[in-house]
Protein backbone atom coordinates (compact mmCIF):
# COMPACT_ATOMS: atom_id res chain seq x y z
CA UNK A 1 0.00 0.00 0.00
CA UNK A 2 1.06 3.40 -0.67
CA UNK A 3 2.16 5.24 2.47
CA UNK A 4 1.10 8.76 0.45
CA UNK A 5 -2.63 9.87 1.02
CA UNK A 6 -5.65 11.90 -0.27
CA UNK A 7 -7.68 14.13 2.35
CA UNK A 8 -11.35 14.38 0.88
CA UNK A 9 -11.76 17.85 2.45
CA UNK A 10 -8.84 19.29 0.30
CA UNK A 11 -9.02 17.43 -2.63
CA UNK A 12 -11.03 15.24 -5.11
CA UNK A 13 -10.54 11.56 -5.02
CA UNK A 14 -12.41 8.89 -7.23
CA UNK A 15 -15.03 6.74 -5.84
CA UNK A 16 -14.36 3.57 -3.81
CA UNK A 17 -17.35 3.47 -2.01
CA UNK A 18 -21.14 4.86 -1.86
CA UNK A 19 -24.31 4.64 -0.04
CA UNK A 20 -27.61 4.61 -0.90
CA UNK A 21 -31.11 4.23 0.34
CA UNK A 22 -33.76 1.25 -0.83
CA UNK A 23 -37.13 2.69 0.18
CA UNK A 24 -39.38 -0.24 -1.18
CA UNK A 25 -37.38 -3.18 1.33
CA UNK A 26 -36.43 -0.29 3.12
CA UNK A 27 -32.91 -1.12 3.30
CA UNK A 28 -29.25 0.96 3.70
CA UNK A 29 -27.30 -0.21 0.53
CA UNK A 30 -23.71 0.11 0.50
CA UNK A 31 -21.37 -0.13 -2.72
CA UNK A 32 -17.71 -1.13 -3.04
CA UNK A 33 -16.19 -0.16 -6.46
CA UNK A 34 -14.86 -3.44 -7.83
CA UNK A 35 -11.24 -1.92 -8.68
CA UNK A 36 -10.72 -1.45 -4.75
CA UNK A 37 -11.83 -4.41 -3.79
CA UNK A 38 -9.31 -6.36 -5.72
CA UNK A 39 -6.77 -3.77 -4.22
CA UNK A 40 -8.35 -3.96 -0.28
CA UNK A 41 -7.19 -5.86 2.72
CA UNK A 42 -9.62 -7.71 5.07
CA UNK A 43 -7.59 -7.92 8.09
CA UNK A 44 -9.82 -11.63 9.46
CA UNK A 45 -8.16 -11.85 12.91
CA UNK A 46 -8.19 -8.30 13.44
CA UNK A 47 -7.89 -7.09 17.32
CA UNK A 48 -11.58 -5.32 16.34
CA UNK A 49 -13.09 -7.81 15.48
CA UNK A 50 -11.86 -10.86 17.98
CA UNK A 51 -13.19 -7.83 20.66
CA UNK A 52 -16.19 -7.61 19.47
CA UNK A 53 -17.11 -11.15 18.98
CA UNK A 54 -16.28 -11.68 22.56
CA UNK A 55 -18.34 -8.30 24.14
CA UNK A 56 -21.28 -8.98 22.48
CA UNK A 57 -21.35 -13.27 21.70
CA UNK A 58 -21.37 -12.92 17.91
CA UNK A 59 -20.79 -16.55 16.56
CA UNK A 60 -19.38 -15.68 13.03
CA UNK A 61 -17.60 -13.28 10.91
CA UNK A 62 -17.17 -13.56 6.99
CA UNK A 63 -14.46 -11.41 6.20
CA UNK A 64 -15.02 -11.72 1.97
CA UNK A 65 -16.38 -8.97 0.55
CA UNK A 66 -16.64 -11.13 -2.46
CA UNK A 67 -18.74 -13.52 -0.80
CA UNK A 68 -22.32 -13.79 -0.20
CA UNK A 69 -22.31 -12.15 3.05
CA UNK A 70 -20.26 -10.30 5.16
CA UNK A 71 -19.15 -9.33 8.68
CA UNK A 72 -21.02 -10.46 12.38
CA UNK A 73 -23.66 -13.13 11.79
CA UNK A 74 -23.99 -12.47 8.20
CA UNK A 75 -25.43 -8.51 8.43
CA UNK A 76 -25.07 -7.79 5.55
CA UNK A 77 -26.26 -9.31 2.61
CA UNK A 78 -24.40 -9.52 -1.24
CA UNK A 79 -26.99 -8.55 -4.15
CA UNK A 80 -24.94 -8.73 -7.06
CA UNK A 81 -22.43 -6.37 -8.84
CA UNK A 82 -24.05 -3.22 -10.90
CA UNK A 83 -21.94 -0.66 -12.83
CA UNK A 84 -18.84 -1.98 -11.24
CA UNK A 85 -19.84 -1.69 -8.03
CA UNK A 86 -20.25 -4.67 -5.26
CA UNK A 87 -23.12 -3.89 -3.89
CA UNK A 88 -24.45 -4.93 0.00
CA UNK A 89 -27.57 -4.55 1.69
CA UNK A 90 -28.96 -3.98 4.97
CA UNK A 91 -32.32 -4.83 5.18
CA UNK A 92 -34.04 -2.58 8.13
CA UNK A 93 -34.96 -4.71 10.89
CA UNK A 94 -37.77 -4.52 13.79
CA UNK A 95 -37.08 -3.23 17.10
CA UNK A 96 -39.29 -5.93 18.37
CA UNK A 97 -41.05 -8.48 16.82
CA UNK A 98 -44.29 -10.10 17.58
CA UNK A 99 -44.74 -13.32 19.69
CA UNK A 100 -46.74 -15.65 18.47
CA UNK A 101 -49.06 -18.05 19.72
CA UNK A 102 -51.01 -21.32 17.62
CA UNK A 103 -54.56 -19.53 16.27
CA UNK A 104 -57.82 -20.01 18.92
CA UNK A 105 -59.46 -19.47 15.97
CA UNK A 106 -59.17 -22.65 13.82
CA UNK A 107 -57.13 -24.46 16.47
CA UNK A 108 -54.24 -23.77 14.29
CA UNK A 109 -55.75 -25.42 11.70
CA UNK A 110 -55.59 -22.64 9.12
CA UNK A 111 -59.36 -22.76 8.27
CA UNK A 112 -62.57 -23.46 10.55
CA UNK A 113 -65.59 -25.86 10.00
CA UNK A 114 -67.24 -23.11 8.05
CA UNK A 115 -64.71 -21.03 6.25
CA UNK A 116 -61.56 -22.94 3.88
CA UNK A 117 -59.54 -19.89 5.17
CA UNK A 118 -59.57 -18.87 8.85
CA UNK A 119 -61.19 -15.34 9.49
CA UNK A 120 -58.58 -14.57 11.88
CA UNK A 121 -55.31 -15.97 11.01
CA UNK A 122 -56.02 -15.68 7.09
CA UNK A 123 -54.66 -18.98 7.16
CA UNK A 124 -50.66 -18.85 9.23
CA UNK A 125 -52.49 -21.07 11.50
CA UNK A 126 -51.00 -17.84 14.15
CA UNK A 127 -51.98 -15.12 15.76
CA UNK A 128 -50.68 -12.38 18.03
CA UNK A 129 -50.09 -13.39 21.99
CA UNK A 130 -51.20 -10.85 24.04
CA UNK A 131 -51.58 -10.26 27.50
CA UNK A 132 -53.20 -8.04 30.22
CA UNK A 133 -51.80 -4.52 30.54
CA UNK A 134 -48.76 -4.86 32.71
CA UNK A 135 -49.42 -1.19 33.87
CA UNK A 136 -53.26 -0.86 34.44
CA UNK A 137 -53.69 -4.43 34.66
CA UNK A 138 -56.55 -4.59 32.07
CA UNK A 139 -58.74 -2.54 33.91
CA UNK A 140 -58.97 -0.72 30.72
CA UNK A 141 -58.35 2.74 32.13
CA UNK A 142 -59.31 4.85 29.41
CA UNK A 143 -55.95 7.25 29.33
CA UNK A 144 -53.59 4.21 30.49
CA UNK A 145 -50.64 5.15 27.81
CA UNK A 146 -49.77 1.50 27.34
CA UNK A 147 -53.02 0.01 26.57
CA UNK A 148 -54.56 2.96 25.21
CA UNK A 149 -57.86 1.48 26.80
CA UNK A 150 -57.73 -1.56 25.32
CA UNK A 151 -56.39 -3.47 28.72
CA UNK A 152 -53.68 -5.48 26.98
CA UNK A 153 -50.76 -5.32 25.24
CA UNK A 154 -48.63 -7.20 23.06
CA UNK A 155 -46.11 -9.77 23.85
CA UNK A 156 -42.69 -8.81 22.07
CA UNK A 157 -39.40 -10.00 21.49
CA UNK A 158 -36.47 -7.68 21.28
CA UNK A 159 -34.28 -7.93 18.58
CA UNK A 160 -32.04 -5.09 19.49
CA UNK A 161 -29.12 -7.88 18.85
CA UNK A 162 -29.59 -7.38 15.43
CA UNK A 163 -29.10 -3.77 15.47
CA UNK A 164 -25.57 -4.64 17.18
CA UNK A 165 -24.74 -7.17 14.29
CA UNK A 166 -24.81 -4.37 12.09
CA UNK A 167 -23.45 -1.48 13.94
CA UNK A 168 -20.62 -3.75 14.73
CA UNK A 169 -20.11 -4.77 10.91
CA UNK A 170 -20.36 -1.15 10.06
CA UNK A 171 -17.48 -0.15 12.42
CA UNK A 172 -15.44 -2.80 10.49
CA UNK A 173 -16.16 -1.95 7.57
CA UNK A 174 -15.70 1.95 7.17
CA UNK A 175 -12.38 0.84 9.06
CA UNK A 176 -11.31 -0.89 5.97
CA UNK A 177 -12.94 1.89 3.77
CA UNK A 178 -10.20 3.90 5.13
CA UNK A 179 -7.82 2.34 3.10
CA UNK A 180 -9.20 4.03 0.33
CA UNK A 181 -7.70 7.37 1.10
CA UNK A 182 -4.41 5.93 -0.19
CA UNK A 183 -3.08 6.52 -3.84
CA UNK A 184 -1.96 3.23 -3.97
CA UNK A 185 -5.94 2.22 -3.78
CA UNK A 186 -7.18 4.84 -5.77
CA UNK A 187 -10.18 3.63 -8.54
CA UNK A 188 -10.75 4.22 -12.04
CA UNK A 189 -14.32 5.47 -11.68
CA UNK A 190 -15.56 8.09 -13.47
CA UNK A 191 -16.82 10.74 -10.18
CA UNK A 192 -15.64 11.75 -6.90
CA UNK A 193 -16.09 10.28 -3.52
CA UNK A 194 -18.97 12.09 -1.79
CA UNK A 195 -18.36 11.33 1.86
CA UNK A 196 -16.19 9.37 4.06
CA UNK A 197 -17.95 7.61 7.31
CA UNK A 198 -16.45 6.24 10.35
CA UNK A 199 -18.49 4.33 13.02
CA UNK A 200 -18.64 2.45 16.44
CA UNK A 201 -20.50 0.79 19.33
CA UNK A 202 -20.42 0.25 22.53
CA UNK A 203 -22.46 -0.75 25.41
CA UNK A 204 -23.11 2.97 26.86
CA UNK A 205 -24.37 6.42 26.67
CA UNK A 206 -22.98 8.11 23.41
CA UNK A 207 -22.50 4.58 22.59
CA UNK A 208 -23.00 4.45 18.63
CA UNK A 209 -21.02 7.33 17.42
CA UNK A 210 -20.58 8.44 13.64
CA UNK A 211 -18.70 10.83 11.87
CA UNK A 212 -17.05 11.61 8.94
CA UNK A 213 -15.93 14.05 5.81
CA UNK A 214 -18.00 15.90 2.96
CA UNK A 215 -16.22 16.54 -0.16
CA UNK A 216 -15.67 19.50 -1.63
CA UNK A 217 -18.02 18.66 -4.81
CA UNK A 218 -21.01 17.87 -2.26
CA UNK A 219 -19.84 20.74 -0.23
CA UNK A 220 -20.08 22.89 -3.52
CA UNK A 221 -23.40 21.44 -4.17
CA UNK A 222 -24.85 22.25 -0.70
CA UNK A 223 -23.75 25.56 -0.57
CA UNK A 224 -26.20 26.78 -3.51
CA UNK A 225 -29.41 26.41 -1.82
CA UNK A 226 -31.30 28.87 -0.37
CA UNK A 227 -30.51 28.84 4.03
CA UNK A 228 -33.11 27.09 5.64
CA UNK A 229 -33.77 24.64 2.97
CA UNK A 230 -34.66 21.08 4.46
CA UNK A 231 -33.86 18.12 1.99
CA UNK A 232 -37.26 16.43 1.95
CA UNK A 233 -35.56 13.07 0.54
CA UNK A 234 -32.92 12.74 3.38
CA UNK A 235 -36.15 13.44 6.09
CA UNK A 236 -38.05 10.85 4.32
CA UNK A 237 -35.77 8.22 4.45
CA UNK A 238 -34.39 8.60 8.26
CA UNK A 239 -38.84 8.32 8.42
CA UNK A 240 -38.88 5.04 6.66
CA UNK A 241 -36.26 3.94 8.59
CA UNK A 242 -37.64 5.11 11.99
CA UNK A 243 -41.43 3.59 11.14
CA UNK A 244 -39.80 0.11 10.28
CA UNK A 245 -37.50 -0.26 13.49
CA UNK A 246 -40.07 0.80 15.67
CA UNK A 247 -43.25 -0.17 13.85
CA UNK A 248 -45.77 2.67 13.93
CA UNK A 249 -45.89 6.37 13.45
CA UNK A 250 -45.03 8.99 16.11
CA UNK A 251 -44.96 12.54 17.27
CA UNK A 252 -41.37 11.86 17.43
CA UNK A 253 -41.20 11.90 13.59
CA UNK A 254 -42.27 15.29 12.96
CA UNK A 255 -40.49 17.05 15.71
CA UNK A 256 -37.31 15.53 15.57
CA UNK A 257 -36.79 14.04 12.41
CA UNK A 258 -35.39 16.81 9.95
CA UNK A 259 -32.43 17.38 7.67
CA UNK A 260 -31.78 21.49 6.86
CA UNK A 261 -29.13 23.69 5.31
CA UNK A 262 -27.78 26.48 7.77
CA UNK A 263 -26.45 29.51 6.05
CA UNK A 264 -25.15 29.41 2.52
CA UNK A 265 -22.29 28.07 2.82
CA UNK A 266 -23.67 24.13 2.94
CA UNK A 267 -23.61 23.46 6.46
CA UNK A 268 -25.93 20.37 7.28
CA UNK A 269 -27.28 19.62 10.17
CA UNK A 270 -29.40 16.47 10.69
CA UNK A 271 -31.81 15.25 13.46
CA UNK A 272 -33.34 11.93 14.57
CA UNK A 273 -35.35 11.64 17.83
CA UNK A 274 -33.34 11.35 21.07
CA UNK A 275 -31.61 14.05 23.10
CA UNK A 276 -30.84 16.43 20.86
CA UNK A 277 -29.68 13.60 18.51
CA UNK A 278 -27.73 14.07 15.54
CA UNK A 279 -25.04 14.89 13.06
CA UNK A 280 -23.92 18.39 12.55
CA UNK A 281 -20.30 20.17 11.43
CA UNK A 282 -17.71 20.06 13.68
CA UNK A 283 -16.21 23.16 15.02
CA UNK A 284 -13.09 23.25 13.26
CA UNK A 285 -14.94 23.29 10.31
CA UNK A 286 -16.54 26.64 10.77
CA UNK A 287 -13.16 28.50 10.54
CA UNK A 288 -12.95 27.35 7.03
CA UNK A 289 -15.37 29.39 6.08
CA UNK A 290 -13.51 32.40 5.13
CA UNK A 291 -11.09 30.24 3.15
CA UNK A 292 -13.22 29.54 0.19
CA UNK A 293 -16.18 26.77 -0.25
CA UNK A 294 -14.42 23.28 -0.07
CA UNK A 295 -15.02 19.41 1.84
CA UNK A 296 -15.46 19.96 5.64
CA UNK A 297 -15.76 17.25 8.65
CA UNK A 298 -18.96 16.26 10.60
CA UNK A 299 -19.32 14.64 14.16
CA UNK A 300 -22.41 13.51 16.05
CA UNK A 301 -24.17 14.71 19.39
CA UNK A 302 -25.79 11.91 21.98
CA UNK A 303 -25.93 9.30 19.39
CA UNK A 304 -26.71 6.82 22.20
CA UNK A 305 -27.91 3.61 20.64
CA UNK A 306 -27.46 1.08 17.02
CA UNK A 307 -30.61 2.22 15.87
CA UNK A 308 -30.21 5.80 16.08
CA UNK A 309 -27.09 5.54 14.28
CA UNK A 310 -29.10 3.43 11.39
CA UNK A 311 -31.32 5.75 10.92
CA UNK A 312 -28.45 8.86 10.57
CA UNK A 313 -26.65 6.59 8.24
CA UNK A 314 -30.24 5.97 6.09
CA UNK A 315 -30.39 10.05 5.92
CA UNK A 316 -26.57 10.04 4.58
CA UNK A 317 -27.42 7.66 2.20
CA UNK A 318 -30.47 9.52 0.77
CA UNK A 319 -28.03 12.23 0.54
CA UNK A 320 -25.69 10.41 -1.51
CA UNK A 321 -28.50 9.59 -4.22
CA UNK A 322 -29.75 13.14 -4.19
CA UNK A 323 -26.45 14.24 -5.00
CA UNK A 324 -25.60 11.64 -7.39
CA UNK A 325 -28.67 12.26 -9.18
CA UNK A 326 -27.94 15.51 -9.08
CA UNK A 327 -24.85 14.38 -10.96
CA UNK A 328 -22.36 15.92 -8.18
CA UNK A 329 -18.95 14.71 -8.40
CA UNK A 330 -18.65 13.47 -12.22
CA UNK A 331 -15.40 14.60 -13.64
CA UNK A 332 -17.13 16.23 -17.14
CA UNK A 333 -18.61 19.72 -15.20
CA UNK A 334 -21.97 19.14 -15.50
CA UNK A 335 -24.56 22.26 -13.73
CA UNK A 336 -25.62 20.64 -10.42
CA UNK A 337 -29.94 20.05 -10.37
CA UNK A 338 -31.52 20.84 -6.95
CA UNK A 339 -34.05 17.78 -6.47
Amino acid sequence: MSSEFAMLQYEDIPCWYDLSFDFTKPALMLNVHEDFLSKVSIPNEAPIINIMMQDYGFTSFAADLSGKEFGFNGAFKSVGIKEQFAIFSIDIPLFEKPVMKRCEACQGNGNTMFEALCPVCKGTKQERKYIPCTFCEGDNYPHCHRCAGGGKELVVDSQRHLFYEISATLAVFFQIMRQGIYTGQHTTCSFHQLLEVETSIRKEMNGAPLSGIYSIPLVNWLAGFSPNTHLSKVEKAMTCAHRKIFGKNSDLEKRDIWAALGSGNGWLNISVPGDRCGIHPTHSSYSLVNRGIQGYEFSCHNVDTPMQQLILLCGLAALCDMARKARVGFFQPTAYQHI
